[in-house]
């Protein structure tokens, strides 16, 4: 495959490359660090994703080329339309492109998808899935290591994949493979900014967003002690009342699970149109399965995430019935 597709970037092409909706550290950095080599192999490459991003990703090089698909739906239709190849990272079912997935699927450009979720779908002429690293960026790294291009890896390429790294490791916290730590020594040695990168994500919220996580602890944080799971639900009224904006939620489930009675979080959050749920745990409780069996979800075994066409409330009440099925993970 590898061959293949080295044989596919040999000449020029116009590319496109996408993530899920709502991107993320890892979709954004993936996006990024891919875009910037494919230019520097001399392609004409067109970052598209769904909807906007939080605002603290904007550090990231090439940002300023980013195209939104709600902001200028026929530019980026007739992009989509006319790229060769089109590379979808950080996602594992072209739905989770929300409004594009039509065009992608319809697109007649070779998809490319590369992508560390559960699960995959057949969607794609080529897939690169290994549901055991880490994130998309660790994947993107041994993409180009493999097609015998690490060395073009430059100080703007390792930010963007180091970026991926830090956010879906939990800044290295979760349990990973050495191939982890081999990839982060090997994008810092090639000049990945790992102070800016913390900096500008972990540093850069506003007032608003600090008050929005004391309120939410503080009046919406409930604890069932005997499913050692602690709940986060948050209505649509809470966001405005706090000028929420897009990443103010970021690293909220896990707070939880600090507390060492707490095993299970669950951040619920009521949107216009449905429910979101994103659960966290610790060991080897499988949060992947809740959502998979219950909210049209999936994901990893400790990091997972699903949705409800119910009310906030049911939708609470619903989680908190199913909890039992599966006390035999609590450790």
């Amino acid at each position: 495959m590898i061959k293949e597709v080295q044989e596919l970037l040999s000449n020029k092409k116009r590319i496109v490359v996408t993530a899920h909706n709502k991107p993320d550290g890892d979709a954004m950095g993936s996006s990024l660090g891919l875009a910037l080599w494919l230019k520097k192999k001399g392609h004409e490459v067109n970052v598209i994703v769904p909807s906007e991003y939080p605002a603290f990703l904007n550090f990231l090089p090439g940002n300023d080329t980013v195209k939104v698909f709600n902001d200028d739906m026929p530019t980026a239709v007739k992009t989509i339309e006319e790229a060769e190849v089109i590379f979808v990272l950080d996602l594992n079912d072209l739905g989770r492109t929300a409004a594009m997935s039509p065009y992608l699927s319809a697109a007649k450009a070779t998809k490319i998808m590369i992508d560390h979720h559960l699960d995959p779908k057949d969607f794609a002429d080529y897939a690169i899935s290994d549901s055991d690293a880490s994130s998309t960026c660790e994947l993107i790294y041994a993409f180009i290591r493999d097609l015998a291009a690490e060395k073009e890896i430059d100080s703007n390429i390792a930010t963007c994949l180091m970026t991926g790294l830090i956010t879906d490791t939990g800044r290295f916290s979760h349990s990973h493979s050495p191939l982890v730590y081999e990839t982060a020594s090997y994008l810092v040695g090639k000049g990945a900014d790992t102070a800016l990168i913390n900096d500008q994500i972990f540093n850069s919220f506003s007032m608003d967003r600090l008050k929005f996580l004391g309120f939410a602890l503080n009046n919406r944080l409930e604890f069932i002690p005997e499913a050692k799971t602690a709940v986060l639900a948050l209505s649509s009224n809470d966001f405005k009342n706090f000028n929420f904006r897009a990443g103010d939620t970021e690293g909220l489930v896990n707070m939880p699970l600090s507390v060492s009675d707490v095993q299970v979080s669950a951040l619920i959050t009521q949107h216009e149109n449905i429910v979101k749920l994103s659960l966290r745990s610790k060991g080897s409780f499988p949060v992947n399965k809740i959502v998979a069996d219950h909210f049209e979800g999936g994901g990893h075994l400790n990091a997972a995430g699903g949705r409800s066409r119910s009310s906030l409330k049911d939708t609470v009440d619903k989680f908190k019935k199913v909890l039992p099925n599966y006390k035999e993970y609590l450790s």
